[in-house]
């Protein structure tokens, strides 16, 4: 059975590691991943509630994270939005569930913290138009 709740402090070491394992060698030799979620702790839109890891038997076999960022309308208009991600399983425990379980459990808390918009389930974000910034637009911290 898989337990999921929020990090603990003294659990980022081993949390980094689970997510290391499940990028390790995927998309390109080695990963960055796992330094990415040690940089978004670090960051001001960081939401901690939604600091996930999914437990088996007591040892991390998954990890999610997300931040507040926001989607600029054409109109100018700013509309908040939870980014999700990276999410990671590791691979003797991926195609089983635990992602998904992940998914759920960061979606009922959003929306119990009302970290989501008024409709939770609209699927709205799905319809903008991507816009994609030159190196230029990128705001450096």
């Amino acid at each position: 059975m898989i337990e999921i709740r929020q990090e603990d402090i003294l659990e980022q070491k081993e949390t980094e590691n689970v997510v290391r394992e499940a990028f390790w060698n995927v998309y390109t030799p080695g990963c960055c991943e796992h330094f990415l979620v040690h940089k978004i702790r670090r960051c001001h839109a960081f939401v901690h509630q939604l600091n996930l890891v999914a437990l088996s038997s007591g040892m991390i076999v998954g990890h999610v994270i997300n931040i507040k960022s926001y989607i600029e309308g054409d109109d100018g208009s700013c509309h908040e939005i939870l980014c999700l991600g990276p999410i990671s399983v590791l691979p003797q425990f991926q195609r089983q569930g635990v992602g998904s379980a992940l998914i759920a459990k960061t979606k009922q808390i959003a929306v119990s913290c009302r970290l989501q918009s008024h409709h939770p389930l609209r699927r709205s974000f799905f319809l903008c138009r991507t816009r994609f910034l030159s190196r230029r637009e990128i705001p450096h911290p």
